[in-house]
């Protein structure tokens, strides 16, 4: 075996995404004990990774260096091991602590490269880990939402948020949707959404209470997902019922949650953070391969799929990143890695 020398996109330093990513070749080494090296074909554009971009993310080498959480490829050599060895040459999905799956080849942990059924398409296969696990571990790992439960979340539009309602389709819990934009109610609703309300975040707590008590037949929900934070995380918060529980995934408003403590007080709430990463280190062997194997069989079963994606070369990331600022819904942004 010998380094491959790919086209990869580098952060050459923190800031805007559109204005420090730049292609650059790579000499990618060969895997260590334990690792893959994976010849890639697509690869997503997640929030995360522009978190990566401006520094924020929470991890990560110093820049310069590769930028890609998630992707698709083919797993082309492996460092040593039996996993390794089984997965050489199969197409799998990529998840990787150690940025750089947007590059023609990456490394990543042996037991991180997935293999993928043939019926699922290279799309769907790029965006196979992140979303859906998180959406999985939150909803039925972590909250553990009962049937006829009310989960309440918001920036229901995205594609995580998508999941998470096909989700309480199939288990049956209740989601109450926020969105911001009018448009989006009658295509939830027909996704299968319980409830939907348009929600600004400058409204006062006095209009979003009742209608949230409304929208969840005369209660309040116990259960709610957050990646938007700032103020409208704290109606989020207002609006739970006694005994609540919320998890505050992602941090889109870039502002902190204004948190009450009489309310998590009177009302016995608990406000919790969930980052997949620490998740998935925190369950043994035996539950990673449970949550594998439920992750495969939700996906043939369509939980998990993305209606829309727009793919860019590689060459054209900077238009893929802008892209990525005046998207719609739950549309994914892809990387083809190939061309």
């Amino acid at each position: 075996m010998s380094s491959r020398t790919a086209q990869v996109a580098i952060c050459t330093r923190h800031g805007n995404a559109r204005e420090v990513v730049e292609i650059q070749a790579f000499d990618v080494p060969d895997p260590e004990p334990g690792f893959v090296r994976v010849q890639m074909r697509k690869a997503p554009i997640n929030p995360s990774d522009l978190l990566f971009c401006t520094g924020n993310y929470g991890i990560g080498p110093e820049t310069p260096t590769p930028v890609g959480l998630e992707g698709v490829g083919t797993v082309e050599s492996s460092g040593g091991g039996w996993l390794g060895w089984l997965n050489k040459g199969k197409r799998v999905a990529v998840v990787t602590r150690v940025p750089g799956t947007w590059g023609t080849f990456c490394l990543t942990a042996s037991q991180m490269a997935i293999p993928v059924p043939n019926s699922i398409s290279d799309e769907q296969a790029a965006v196979y880990f992140i979303n859906p696990a998180s959406a999985l571990l939150m909803c039925r790992w972590i909250l553990n939402i009962p049937a006829d439960g009310w989960l309440m979340q918001s920036a229901a539009g995205s594609a995580l948020g998508r999941m998470v309602i096909r989700l309480g389709k199939h288990f049956g819990f209740r989601t109450l949707n926020l969105v911001r934009r009018p448009e989006q109610v009658a295509e939830l609703k027909e996704l299968g959404a319980d409830a939907v309300l348009v929600v600004d975040e400058s409204m006062p707590a006095v209009d979003f209470i009742p209608q949230v008590r409304s929208a969840c037949n005369g209660s309040l929900p116990p259960f709610a997902i957050d990646p938007v934070g700032g103020a409208l995380g704290g109606l989020m918060l207002q609006g739970l019922g006694s005994g609540g529980r919320m998890l505050a995934y992602a941090s889109l408003a870039k502002a902190p949650t204004p948190v009450d403590p009489r309310i998590l007080i009177t009302r016995n709430l608990t406000y919790s953070s969930f980052w997949l990463g620490h998740a998935v280190e925190s369950l043994t062997l035996v539950k990673k391969v449970k949550m594998i194997h439920e992750l495969s069989q939700l996906h043939q079963q369509g939980l998990f799929q993305v209606e829309t994606f727009s793919t860019y070369p590689l060459a054209d990331v900077t238009l893929a990143l802008e892209a990525v600022e005046s998207r719609q819904g739950g549309e994914k942004i892809l990387l083809d890695l190939e061309s």
